[in-house]
């Protein structure tokens, strides 16, 4: 067995054995026959298998075959048969992902009483070398086994502990109650024998509002990023022990990096803020996440809960998992309970049209994707089967076509920035944004800020840059910056940028990297107020920026600048935009920009505007797709002459930037394809 990802015309490939696979897949906590068979029957030949003990967040068992790690390398290998005979019965040539838990049982927590849950408080045992030499020995024993009993059939290890399987610390007051193992981590971590963990009220307190101030924080930001650091060196330990084990012939992933699908203080509670790490790791493959909760309702966009463009530009592969409850389990009590998060879809054709405008996210990146039938029955009956197939041939024609990226658009988050935020500060400027973003009718990038540093970034490509928490940027990506503005590139800054250096807060250092003068607006609302007009359609004034306060905020003092919007409340230059050679540098006091703000920006800096109207749009040079929120005609335009081709309906229609107008039902997703040659 070797198995190994490929990136190739825009596209990421799985190869086994030396046969190139389209990244679609499905896996379920609880197969059955005749849905493994079902999906077999559609083309699928990758599948997930998962061997688990443990109660998952709904109090039920996670796996329906039971416990297979029964001790300190002890094992029940008739559970782990009874699985993958099932695999082996209803889809004899699929191949397998084997997704293990690492969390501890309740035997080894018995025989080592000092350390904690991790499914729980994850950050309490991560750093454990006995904790990880168990895991570790568990995952290697059963790939052997598997390997010696049903041979070239596992391609990949996904890694799972923490919450949820998503290594992340859930119980996170619990968590900051120090226990012996964690504070003797953390001493190791940081290198003095005799650290304490600091307590709540010091790993919480800002000095300016959502802000620390660094040389009053070090105890708070030395611990949040051990407290992030540890998890994402307990990933890089096992990816590396995998690989090392196998020869490097599997795959290794895991869940990680939730960085869009959250306020950014809860990166930091969650341990995702050491991303860069975990995607600089040679050893690890693959990364994971669920479609956002707080978008997947019909009424919404859909969402990434990551930085994907950035995990494509280091290489990796991403699985977005479609775990969506259908309308086929309205009638189940765990899928009811799921309901709380998930939306609930009434029909057929609700179902299917989310399952489009899903896919169609992560078909416009070259990614991959799974069908989750999470606790079964979520795609019982023929008509649903033979749209997932459908889907499975489009992406098949796609990936076999090859694609292009698009984006003229790119949203940076910076990561390190993230520490000096309050963590009890709801700072909420990156996740909703990301859903105005996908309303603004052209595609965009979410990166990291480290991105700019790397030479495959596409710097030719991408016209407008919105830095979104650039508090305190390193001296590299400082420089990388003022390098885009001094380049004439199209820069939006939102907030405080540069506001904080090692020696406190600096109005001067904003003015450096963003070259506007600034006061504070002490007064501010942190709602801000833009007219009709040439920055936004309409009749209408519209008023924007955070949920809850978000202090501090500043005003632009500049004369020379076009003042677009202004606080609410202190009426201080709150929006404004300075005009140069090749484009404009822009300033915004908060976050949460409106769509049609967004477009005329983006329109401004060049980039090529492919919708007017704020339905969701997700596309790239051989596809796009649309998702109207109600019925009626949309007009979509195209930056060349070109023919659309719809593989559903199979309707055409000729379209170029003149546009083409496009009906549409209500609630429904139009995926198109592109006529051209293949770039494969």
């Amino acid at each position: 067995m070797k198995a190994k990802i490929i990136q190739h015309q825009g596209c990421a490939w799985i190869e086994i054995n030396g046969q190139l696979h389209e990244p679609v897949s499905f896996r379920s906590f609880r197969p059955t026959p005749e849905t493994v068979r079902r999906f077999d029957l559609a083309g699928f030949s990758l599948f997930s298998v998962f061997p688990s003990g443990i109660l998952c967040s709904l109090k039920v068992p996670y796996s329906q075959f039971g416990e297979v790690w029964t001790g300190d390398r002890q094992y029940d290998w008739s559970a782990l048969k009874a699985q993958t005979d099932l695999f082996l019965e209803q889809a004899p040539d699929s191949y397998w992902s084997l997704m293990l838990q690492l969390d501890t049982r309740d035997w080894f927590l018995a025989s080592h009483p000092e350390l904690a849950d991790s499914f729980m408080q994850l950050v309490q045992t991560v750093a454990s070398p006995v904790w990880r030499q168990a895991a570790a020995a568990m995952v290697c024993d059963l790939l052997d086994f598997l390997d010696e009993h049903v041979p070239n059939k596992v391609y990949g290890v996904y890694l799972m502990a923490g919450g949820t399987t998503e290594w992340y610390t859930r119980d996170i007051p619990a968590a900051l109650r120090p226990c012996p193992a964690q504070t003797e981590a953390y001493r190791a971590w940081s290198g003095d024998p005799l650290a304490e963990i600091p307590p709540p009220d010091v790993l919480h307190r800002t000095q300016d509002g959502v802000l620390r101030d660094p040389a009053h924080s070090r105890q708070a930001l030395d611990y949040w990023r051990f407290y992030n650091e540890a998890v994402s060196d307990a990933i890089c330990w096992f990816a590396r022990q995998i690989k090392e084990h196998t020869g490097g012939t599997r795959l290794v992933g895991a869940f990680y990096g939730y960085i869009t699908g959250m306020d950014l203080p809860h990166v930091v509670l969650s341990n995702y803020n050491d991303l860069l790490r975990v995607l600089e790791d040679k050893n690890i493959d693959a990364l994971f996440c669920p479609a956002s909760y707080r978008f997947r309702k019909l009424a919404s966009t859909s969402g990434l809960r990551v930085p994907l463009d950035s995990f494509t530009l280091h290489g990796k592969l991403y699985f977005h998992e479609i775990d969506n409850t259908t309308w086929r389990v309205n009638d189940n009590p765990l899928a009811q309970a799921l309901q709380k998060s998930h939306t609930r879809l009434k029909d057929r054709s609700e179902t299917e049209s989310y399952f489009k405008r899903e896919i169609a996210q992560v078909l416009a990146k070259g990614q991959g994707y799974w069908w989750f039938d999470m606790f079964g029955g979520w795609y019982d009956g023929p008509a649903l089967m033979e749209t997932i197939r459908r889907l499975r041939l489009l992406t098949q024609s796609l990936w076999r076509r090859g694609m292009e990226p698009a984006e003229e658009v790119g949203f940076f988050i910076d990561m390190p920035s993230n520490y000096l935020l309050g963590t009890q500060s709801g700072y909420d400027m990156v996740e909703y944004q990301t859903e105005l973003l996908n309303r603004m009718g052209l595609p965009w990038a979410c990166y990291l800020t480290d991105d700019l540093l790397l030479d495959p970034f596409p710097r030719e490509r991408i016209r407008l840059y919105i830095f979104a928490n650039l508090f305190q940027p390193d001296a590299r990506v400082r420089a990388a910056v003022k390098a885009l503005r001094q380049a004439g590139k199209s820069v939006l800054f939102l907030h405080a940028p540069g506001y904080v250096t090692d020696a406190g807060f600096s109005l001067e250092s904003m003015t450096d990297l963003t070259g506007f003068h600034f006061r504070r607006d002490d007064a501010g609302s942190g709602q801000v107020s833009i007219a009709p007009g040439p920055w936004l359609d309409g009749k209408t004034p519209v008023s924007f920026g955070f949920s809850r306060p978000c202090p501090p905020l500043f005003a632009v003092t500049d004369q020379d600048v076009t003042v677009v919007g202004r606080d609410s409340v202190s009426l201080q230059p709150a929006l404004v935009v300075r005009r140069h050679e090749h484009g404009l540098t822009t300033f915004c006091s908060v976050g949460r920009l409106p769509a049609g703000l967004l477009r005329a920006l983006a329109r401004q800096a060049g980039a090529f505007v492919y919708s007017d109207s704020d339905d969701p749009l997700f596309l790239n040079r051989q596809m796009v797709a649309l998702y109207a929120h109600r019925a009626g005609i949309r007009r979509l335009r195209w930056p060349v002459a070109t023919r659309l081709e719809d593989p559903f309906s199979h309707d055409s229609l000729e379209i170029g930037p003149a546009g083409a107008d496009i009906a549409f039902s209500d609630q429904e997703t139009r995926i198109f394809t592109v006529s051209g040659p293949s770039m494969v």
